[in-house]
């Protein structure tokens, strides 16, 4: 540590700036040194303007007195510092001296705070009873909550001391840059001081709260212990089983005046009430006390069944003779009926949080003052939040007496597999494990993660949602692959039309299962035109292109000017290069065209609407094709159309046996070397699609009937004819011509 100082003080005496610092590396090595060098107390004040090393640790001291003289005068030195800033600076200045001041006070006070302890370890009885054993389970819970919250909190103190680390830093490579004269220096040495003693506080209080953390831990590691203990060593007495007899009979009373209440609360939200926003919001509060009377009810029938299952337990301690399998079905029994209970407080919670959503939103946006349901709309939007508001507490207090309701079953279990036998005891041990998952599992897929308006969504309504889309898809694509089969089984021609059936099912289908999806989640489409409104919003921003191109798929489906097998022509728009080939899919963005390269290319849509396109089988799948070739003057007309028609024959693409489609030679005219003759020949419907490969065959074929008829294929020819003394030139014989070159 001797070293560090020693090159921080040399940096400082020769005037280096943070960027310097940085560049030679020893700015990481200066700021550890000013954050962690451990010195003797300084005894003088520390001065903004010329902060020291360590100056810190001027506020600690064994003698409190001390400190707080300290304290006194750094404040004092602070004040009198502020008054000689620049106007424009004071006020910040003044900000952060009432920081320091108040962390100042609060330091001693954490310092003087004193550091829980361990409790000593429980002193177990001998015997429990099971009113022990539930204030126990009670306290465990209370304490691992409790330890839960502290966790979190560490964690947010840790965090925010990590940020107040890096924010000195990056104040003390400012500060040091700043000369001693610069009024900045002095304002900054003020925020750094104020930030120093803020991490000093957050440190202190980190420290007490890591304390407590380990006693929460301690104190639950004990109760889990004495809990087992207690499970151990439960006892009962012909006192308790009277005594829990006569609270069963208080509670059926107390039972059977709820559940009259709450049917006194439905029929009066049934009652039909008027349109007016004071008559709805009258409406909306019977029902929540419909929600908040259901829950009373559920509360007492709660404490009935913990009663009933405090009298089998005692009984079984007791050692009375049980019908074990009576006992069973109750057991069973009494966990469906907390399964199902789990999952309505579930409901009356999103029920609640939703009205309090509701009321709040509505006490703030009254805005009808002067008419004379104000003041009754204003009272019932608050009594609608209270009553929210109450009903969500006592869904608290009745999942804490669940909780209670589920340590008793457990130990009846215990107790009831103590008579049941070692097989029978481990067969439940195993269902009961199995239940401990799902329930688990359950509790998580039932929370809610988000929210979309008022509508709570879960883990289970996001798989709820993508299943119904899964179905829906293989529903499409069972569809499609019978539509294929057919397809294949029934006229070529009539492949389109299954694909266009095909494709709009596919949408159809996809689409019905994404709403029906949306509506398994509680979603209300009432207020579909908003969603329209924000829909047509994105797509003139963003999803122009995407939505031309779906609508122009549809055009093209319905339209069927465009086929799945059909051979067309198109430019690309690159140079312009035609594309040319097969239709392959008509997709919802894009169409698939492949050509007899095997190459796949994809053309928006909407590139069929704004181009010119060339279907060569639109309305037949025939087409007839001109082959022109060239022979000598003088060959005989009738023997060139018989070597032709052979040529055309011999060719398996060459249409045949359909009236006006059979193949013909025609004379088109005379050229400069011969004749010109066309082969011109109708394809079939598979060589319409190959028309390079198809023409080399015609040729090839033709090419080899003139040879065998011997006739012949002209080439260029010139005559040459030079007169002698034009232009002055003589007449020369060029020897190196061939003999026929005149």
């Amino acid at each position: 540590m001797v070293w560090r100082f020693v090159v921080t003080t040399l940096l400082l005496g020769l005037g280096a700036s943070g960027t310097v610092l940085a560049q030679v590396g020893a700015l990481p090595l200066l700021q550890e040194t000013l954050r962690h060098t451990t010195t003797e107390t300084p005894a003088t004040l520390p001065e903004p303007t010329a902060l020291q090393t360590g100056w810190w640790q001027y506020f600690q001291h064994p003698d409190e007195t001390v400190v707080q003289i300290r304290i006194e005068a750094t404040l004092e030195r602070l004040d009198a510092l502020v008054e000689t800033l620049p106007e424009a600076s004071r006020e910040a200045g003044r900000s952060s001296v009432e920081l320091v001041r108040a962390n100042l006070l609060t330091l001693p006070q954490i310092r003087d705070q004193a550091t829980p302890q361990p409790p000593a370890p429980p002193a177990y009885q001998q015997e429990y009873t099971i009113k022990q054993m539930l204030e126990l389970a009670e306290q465990l819970r209370q304490v691992r909550a409790n330890r839960d919250v502290l966790e979190t909190e560490i964690g947010a103190s840790e965090n925010t001391i990590s940020g107040l680390g890096r924010r000195l830093d990056n104040l003390m490579v400012g500060y040091l840059a700043l000369r001693p004269s610069d009024p900045e220096r002095a304002l900054q040495g003020l925020e750094i001081m104020a930030e120093r003693i803020s991490l000093m506080v957050a440190e202190e209080r980190l420290r007490v709260e890591r304390a407590e953390l380990e006693v929460l831990r301690v104190r639950a590691s004990q109760l889990v212990d004495e809990f087992e203990v207690a499970r151990n060593r439960l006892s009962a007495s012909w006192d308790d089983l009277l005594q829990i007899d006569l609270d069963i009979a208080d509670a059926r009373t107390e039972l059977e005046t709820a559940h009259g209440r709450l049917v006194r609360e439905q029929s009066t939200a049934t009652q039909i009430v008027g349109s007016s926003p004071a008559d709805r919001a009258t409406g909306q509060y019977r029902q929540q006390r419909v929600i908040k009377a259901s829950i009373d009810e559920a509360i007492i029938r709660t404490r009935l069944s913990r009663l009933q299952m405090q009298r089998h337990l005692t009984r079984l301690l007791l050692d009375q003779a049980l019908d074990t399998v009576d006992l069973r079905g109750q057991l069973d029994r009494w966990v469906m009926e907390h399964n199902d209970l789990d999952r309505q407080i579930q409901i009356w919670r999103n029920s609640s949080e939703r009205e309090r959503s509701r009321a709040g939103l509505a006490i703030a946006s009254v805005d009808e003052i002067g008419t004379p349901d104000y003041s009754r709309l204003i009272v019932l939007n608050q009594d609608r939040f209270r009553l929210a508001q109450h009903s969500l507490v006592t869904l608290e207090r009745l999942q804490v007496a669940t909780q209670q309701n589920r340590r008793l079953l457990e130990q009846i279990d215990i107790e009831l597999l103590q008579l049941e036998g070692w097989l029978r005891s481990l067969m439940v041990w195993s269902q009961l494990r199995f239940q401990d998952v799902i329930q688990g599992a359950s509790g998580w897929i039932h929370a809610s993660l988000f929210r979309i308006g008022d509508t709570p969504v879960t883990a289970m309504g996001l798989l709820r949602v993508l299943l119904i889309i899964t179905v829906a898809w293989l529903f499409s694509y069972v569809l499609r692959r019978a539509l294929t089969r057919l397809s294949e089984r029934s006229d070529s021609r009539n492949l389109p039309a299954f694909y266009t059936v095909g494709r709009l099912s596919h949408y159809v289908i996809i689409i019905a299962g994404v709403l029906m999806g949306l509506s398994s989640l509680g979603m209300d489409f009432t207020n579909f035109a908003l969603v329209a409104g924000a829909l047509a919003i994105g797509i003139g921003f963003g999803l122009q292109a995407i939505v031309n191109n779906f609508i122009s798929g549809l055009i093209l489906l319905f339209e069927r000017s465009l086929k799945v097998g059909d051979f067309v022509e198109i430019g690309s728009g690159l140079d312009g290069e035609v594309i040319t080939g097969e239709v392959k899919a008509i997709n919802v963005r894009s169409t698939q065209i492949k050509t007899n390269e095997n190459i796949d290319i994809i053309v928006p849509n909407s590139a069929f609407m704004t181009n010119n396109v060339v279907n060569w089988t639109l309305q037949e799948p025939y087409r007839r094709m001109h082959y022109p070739f060239r022979v000598a003057f003088g060959v005989s007309k009738e023997l060139v159309r018989k070597a032709g028609l052979e040529a055309a024959e011999k060719v398996p693409h060459t249409l045949s046996g359909l009236p006006g489609k059979n193949p013909q030679v025609w004379l088109v005219g005379y050229g400069e070397n011969g004749y010109i003759f066309e082969l011109v020949v109708w394809l079939t419907p598979s060589a319409v699609k190959r028309p390079q490969a198809v023409q080399a065959a015609f040729y090839w074929e033709l090419e080899t009937a003139l040879q065998k008829y011997r006739i012949e294929v002209p080439v260029p020819q010139r005559d040459l004819r030079l007169r002698e003394g034009l232009s002055g030139w003589p007449v020369t014989t060029d020897t190196s011509l061939p003999p026929d070159a005149t």
